[in-house]
């Protein structure tokens, strides 16, 4: 068997992920009973011999490679947005014209882990809404204009953010020639570091109310 683990926050090993987790279940007894549950389990099964080990595991980024890949090889490869960066380096072909900032959507209040995690989604009416006023405040400030990345779940068009242009499948492009990125957090980000763009970290009120022990902590941490 081969697995591909990657997608992994560029983060410091100490953060939030775990953290958060952690602290959330604390004051969830049933949860907490389940993960030990789990853990026991897999426990005895590895011991048992009866979960086998990948025989080639395929790792990218430094932090996945510190982990307990369980496999009888691992190799280090590079992101596949490392790739696609280097694709789109050097193309003159703009997706976007005029000066812009791009902000790299994540489509949050619909995003499949908060579901499958049991954690309370944002109102997206609140949230799109809240974006918006940012949106033109730093298009107003900068006489500029915010286009957006669209996420690959996301199912965006302009009417969304207030008329702004949308696109799916171009981050790559649209991070190159942007004069700046606005992020909550994502792995896309490496766009940004690649390119020398500076990025500006945005979170709403509701967001540090709902997710102030994971999300709050993965966007102060790429930060």
């Amino acid at each position: 068997t081969v697995f591909i683990n990657w997608g992994g926050m560029p983060i410091k090993p100490t953060s939030c992920a775990d953290f958060g987790r952690v602290a959330g279940k604390l004051l969830e007894p049933i949860k907490i009973i389940n993960i030990l549950f789990f853990l026991a389990h897999k426990y005895f099964y590895i011991k048992l011999g009866l979960i086998k080990k990948y025989s080639l595991c395929f790792v990218a980024g430094e932090g996945l490679m510190q982990g307990d890949n369980f496999a009888d090889r691992v190799i280090p490869i590079n992101m596949s947005d490392y790739d696609t960066y280097r694709d789109k380096a050097n193309q003159k072909t703009r997706i976007s014209e005029g000066k812009y900032v791009v902000f790299l959507d994540i489509n949050l209040p619909f995003q499949s882990d908060l579901s499958l995690g049991g954690v309370t989604a944002l109102n997206a009416d609140e949230y799109y809404a809240s974006l918006n006023r940012f949106f033109m405040l730093i298009e107003r400030a900068y006489a500029t204009k915010v286009v957006i990345a669209s996420h690959h779940k996301a199912n965006n068009t302009p009417q969304r953010f207030d008329g702004r242009e949308c696109y799916h499948g171009k981050t790559a492009e649209l991070v190159r020639d942007a004069d700046f990125v606005i992020s909550h957090h994502s792995t896309s980000i490496g766009y940004a570091v690649l390119n020398r763009k500076p990025i500006v970290f945005i979170y709403t009120d509701e967001m540090q109310k709902l997710y102030s022990t994971c999300r709050i902590r993965w966007i102060q941490n790429l930060a």
